[in-house]
């Protein structure tokens, strides 16, 4: 089962043709501030897009950690990116 259009097809559209466009990415996800999915694109099952929302939103927040308080006001974006290397 992949991911339901629902409220979110307005992003899926936009993740497909970004992971259409760069060669070195597979799946897309977009989150909320605090870490629900609110968009994957196709291939992602409902479940795995969901596992990487979390684990996105605990990087995040790792990220924001201790510093997060003297950047309070500002606006920024973050990216993580992880890879999949085989064990042969």
């Amino acid at each position: 089962m992949t991911v339901a259009q629902g409220h979110s097809g307005g992003l899926n559209w936009l993740l497909d043709d970004l992971v259409g466009r760069v060669p070195a990415v597979r799946q897309s996800v977009v989150l909320s501030v605090d870490g629900l999915m609110m968009g994957a694109s196709r291939g992602l099952t409902q479940e795995d897009a969901e596992h990487l929302s979390a684990v996105a939103a605990g990087f995040q927040s790792l990220a924001r950690g201790p510093g997060g308080s003297s950047v309070a006001g500002r606006c920024g974006r973050r990216s993580s990116r992880w890879s999949r290397r085989s064990c042969s």
